[in-house]
C-alpha cells in the first residue's frame, strides 16, 4: 500500500527535489491524479449506495456531494423493491413531463448534471405521489483531497480475532475514521479504521488477524482509494507534469507519462469486472470488426 506520506517521499525520490514548492506542485498534480482516476476507472471498488425519502409530488432530489456515475436506482414501495430506468435524452424527459403526473412508482429517472460547485440532480417521472418510500442511488463516487500526514502519537494494543485498538497517551480524532492503521511490528497488513470512539478508542473495519501486541509502534495513515497495484499512479501524473512544466524536460515527461498511461490502461483490464470468473471480458478492439458468422458453422444445430 502506498500512503499519502509514501506518496510525497516517491515523487521527491524520483525527482531528486526535495523543495517547499516542488512538494506542494506534487500534493496538487497527485490529488488530481487520483480524482482522474476514480473518474476513469469504473470499478466496483469505488461503489456507494446512498438512501433517502419520497417527498409528495417533489420531482427532483439532490445527490450526495461525491457522487460521479450513476449505476441504479430502485424505489422500494410497501416492501416491494422496484427499479427505475434512466432517460438519457432530454427531448424525451421534455415530452414525458408536458403534464404534471403521479405515482408511487416512478417508470424513469433523469439526471440533471451540476458542475463546479452545483450539485447533481436526479428527478422522476411520474413524480412520487406518495411520501416516506425509499429511494436507493448505487453510484460511482469520488474522493476528498488526501492531506493529512501520518499520525504516530502513542501507542497501542490489539487482541487477535478483535476489531478494537487501545491506545495509550494516543489523541485519537473523529477524521481518522476512514484512514489506515499499521502496527510497526504486527502482521504487516493494513486495517481500515471505521469508527471513533474518544481519543484512545477507535474500531477497525475488520477484526485484526495478527498476534495479540501491546505497547506498539503503528502509523495511521491516509491512502489512495484504488486497486493496490494503481496507487503508483499519482506519482506518475505528478512527475508528468513537474518535468513537463517546471523542469522542461521533454524526455522525463514522456517517460512518465508513458508509465501512468500504460498502468491506466492495465488497470482498466484488471478490474473491468468485479470478479476473476472465466467469463470473457469485452475487448477495446471488437467494436472496430464487423461480427459474422463463421464458413464452417454447422447450419443444422437446433
Amino acid at each position: 500500500m502506498i500512503t499519502w506520506d509514501d506518496f510525497q517521499t516517491n515523487c521527491q525520490d524520483l525527482s531528486s527535489d526535495s523543495t517547499t514548492s516542488s512538494l506542494t506542485f506534487f500534493k496538487r498534480f497527485g490529488n488530481g491524479a487520483y480524482k482522474y482516476v476514480l473518474a476513469d476507472l469504473g470499478r466496483s471498488v469505488g461503489e456507494k449506495r446512498y438512501t433517502a425519502s419520497t417527498v409528495a409530488s417533489q420531482q427532483f432530489y439532490t445527490l450526495p456531494s461525491d457522487y460521479l456515475f450513476m449505476k441504479a436506482v430502485t424505489i422500494t414501495v410497501g416492501g416491494q423493491v422496484h427499479p427505475v430506468f434512466e432517460e438519457e435524452s432530454q427531448e424525451m424527459w421534455d415530452l414525458a413531463n408536458v403534464t404534471v403526473q403521479t405515482s408511487d412508482i416512478p417508470e424513469k429517472y433523469f439526471l440533471r448534471p451540476g458542475f463546479g460547485i452545483a450539485g447533481v440532480e436526479i428527478g422522476f417521472a411520474p413524480r412520487p405521489s406518495t411520501a416516506g418510500n425509499t429511494m436507493t442511488f448505487t453510484y460511482e463516487a469520488t474522493d476528498k483531497d488526501l492531506s493529512q500526514d501520518k499520525y504516530t502519537g502513542g501507542n497501542i494494543a490489539v487482541t487477535s480475532g478483535s476489531a478494537a485498538v487501545v491506545g495509550t497517551a494516543t489523541t485519537f480524532t473523529a477524521a481518522m475514521a476512514g484512514r489506515y492503521l499499521k502496527l510497526d511490528s504486527g502482521d504487516g497488513m493494513f486495517y481500515k479504521v471505521q469508527s471513533f470512539t474518544d481519543t484512545e478508542h477507535i474500531t477497525l473495519e475488520n477484526v485484526y488477524e495478527g498476534a495479540a501486541l501491546t505497547g506498539q509502534a503503528y502509523q495511521i495513515a491516509e491512502i489512495f482509494a484504488l486497486p493496490e497495484e494503481m496507487q503508483i499512479l499519482p506519482v506518475y501524473y505528478a512527475l508528468w507534469f513537474y518535468f513537463m512544466g517546471p523542469k522542461k524536460d521533454k524526455d522525463q515527461a514522456a517517460l512518465y507519462r508513458g508509465l501512468f498511461v500504460d498502468e491506466l490502461e492495465k488497470g482498466r483490464g484488471r478490474h473491468a469486472t468485479k470478479s476473476r470468473s472465466n467469463i470473457i471480458r469485452g475487448s477495446r478492439f471488437s467494436g472496430r470488426f464487423p461480427r459474422a458468422t463463421p464458413a464452417y458453422f454447422p447450419s443444422t444445430v437446433s
